[in-house]
């Protein structure tokens, strides 16, 4: 307690300029993504270099990221305190309240891919081409400004600021919309498909606000409690803004870091010093820094790598250590780990069937449960599921605004899972244990985010379910005939007026002697 006391006066003083010196940090991030020349014209010492002052300065400033994180689970727990003592709701309240607030780069991030669908959606044959063809041969195009310079120049100016994300995007060996931009593709086509709009989007987050005041005036009645309760949201909610917005620097600082490493791999490769750019996986930065600027221990870095990828191919066919465990202290690590005791909480299956979590995202969805473990999945595979998986990550948006519902096995009211449902709209349960072994992928559930539960759902209501979902692709399919036929139609009819045009003289030729093609235009056009 007396620790606590005598370190009130500066957590105090940090909480106070906290505002203050995170926007001198985002100020300087910005400054730093925007000072970084084009990779392909630094060597192999400037990137070395670069990388080094880079990570330098972040190591010496990263700080206050942490201190974000400690002052949002400050805030968290005190809200919730004061929900549950003045509040019948309490708690269940809470996860509503979090919404609000300025836009954080996660969620700018979001409403960027959506202006693009939309901008896709606009245009007949882009849109044909984004649903229908590979994604490579459409970035092509896009980039080579066959759709226009505007659209060539939207998708750039998306993929210069959020091209570091992706799935598991902190990890070296994953390849990010920077190194592969093709990868926008397949992401914008269930926005595309469901019709998003950024102002559609706006408008939901607005009322979910509305709605939450509402129930917080119902709730909380007395006015001087319910101002003591909004100074503390609202400091839970700059605090969860801006965890967010660090974590997006996070995302750049590895983007860059991943273009470094790949590109000085490629360099060793051409040194003969390693047999595959992609070994850089299995290689320390420092090793792979110190052969370019004479600190490398080992010269034979291929044998490292070699080494190194067999030991994790035979560490890929054990299973995955559970999530809480203790160790006896005062042993080195591989004897500790040998003789770790499991302390994971118990299964969250009651009797009842029901799952139970911490409700993170407010609303109900009734779908399919599709089990992720393999993240490769595509987006438009996650349409009207309801995700299962141990934890997601910034990169999940895509997978996540598809869905009906997301499950996740671990995390709390403020992880990026649960920010991200409440921004999206979409129910969350999170801190779920074992729901990727409970829940069968396929089945039919019921998501429950104000109440944290995952039930899954009678044979009879299983069965509404697939009716629903067998009616609904009816009428899909049904619409989709009706668009072709009409598209065939009018492509005959501008056909036929084509010819007429080309067969009369003098339509499009003041002579009488050449097709009609200004006419030929005007007759698409009507049509």
């Amino acid at each position: 307690m007396g620790e606590v006391l005598r370190a009130s006066p500066r957590l105090g003083w940090a909480y106070v300029t906290q505002p203050r010196r995170l926007r001198q940090f985002l100020r300087w991030w910005d400054e730093l993504m925007a000072q970084w020349p084009s990779f392909e014209d630094c060597t192999a010492d400037e990137l070395v270099a670069r990388y080094r002052t880079m990570w330098a300065e972040a190591e010496h400033r990263w700080g206050i990221t942490m201190v974000s994180s400690y002052f949002a689970l400050v805030a968290l727990t005190c809200a919730d305190s004061l929900l549950k003592r003045w509040a019948p709701e309490g708690s269940a309240l809470l996860p509503r309240l979090l919404g609000g607030g300025r836009p954080n780069r996660t969620l700018a991030s979001v409403r960027s891919s959506i202006a693009l669908a939309e901008r896709v959606a606009a245009d007949p044959a882009l849109r044909t081409a984004v649903l229908e063809r590979p994604e490579r041969e459409v970035w092509e195009e896009i980039a080579s400004s066959v759709h226009g310079e505007a659209v060539a120049e939207e998708f750039d100016r998306h993929l210069r600021t959020y091209g570091d994300r992706a799935l598991h995007d902190l990890k070296l060996e994953v390849r990010t919309p920077r190194q592969e931009p093709w990868q926008i593709v397949p992401a914008l086509r269930p926005f595309i498909t469901q019709g998003l709009t950024v102002a559609a989007n706006e408008a939901d987050e607005a009322a979910a606000r509305r709605a939450a005041r509402h129930a917080l005036r119902e709730a909380c009645p007395n006015p001087l409690r319910r101002a003591v309760l909004s100074g503390v949201l609202a400091s839970l909610r700059f605090s969860v803004k801006a965890r967010e917005d660090t974590r997006f620097c996070r995302s750049q600082l590895y983007g860059v870091s991943r273009e470094v490493m790949w590109r000085l791999a490629e360099r060793l490769v051409e040194a003969g010093m390693l047999d595959r750019a992609s070994d850089i996986v299995h290689l320390q930065a420092e090793e792979v820094l110190g052969a370019f600027d004479g600190t490398l221990p080992e010269t034979d870095l291929r044998a490292v790598a070699r080494r190194r990828e067999a030991r994790q191919d035979a560490r890929a066919a054990t299973p995955d250590p559970p999530a809480y465990f203790t160790v006896p202290g005062g042993l080195p690590v591989p004897v500790a780990l040998a003789s770790r005791r499991d302390t994971r909480p118990r299964a969250g299956l009651a009797r009842d069937g029901v799952l139970r979590g911490i409700a993170s995202s407010s609303g109900r969805a009734r779908g399919r449960a599709l089990v992720v473990r393999d993240t490769r999945v595509p987006p438009e595979q996650c349409v009207d599921r309801i995700l299962i998986a141990k934890e997601t990550d910034p990169g999940w948006l895509a997978l996540m605004m598809a869905a009906r519902g997301i499950v996740v096995e671990r995390g709390s009211l403020v992880s990026h899972t649960a920010i991200s449902g409440r921004l999206l709209g979409v129910p969350t349960v999170v801190a779920v244990t074992d729901a990727m072994t409970a829940v069968p992928d396929g089945a039919w559930v019921e998501i429950d985010g104000d109440a944290g539960t995952v039930r899954p759902l009678t044979a009879a209501e299983a069965a509404q379910c697939e009716a629903a979902e067998a009616a609904r692709r009816d009428a899909d399919d049904a619409d989709d005939a009706d668009d072709a036929a009409h598209r065939k139609a009018d492509d005959a009819t501008a056909s036929g007026r084509d010819h007429s045009d080309s067969a009369a003289p003098g339509r499009g030729d003041p002579d009488g002697t050449a097709p009609g093609h200004d006419g030929t235009t005007a007759a698409r056009g009507e049509a």
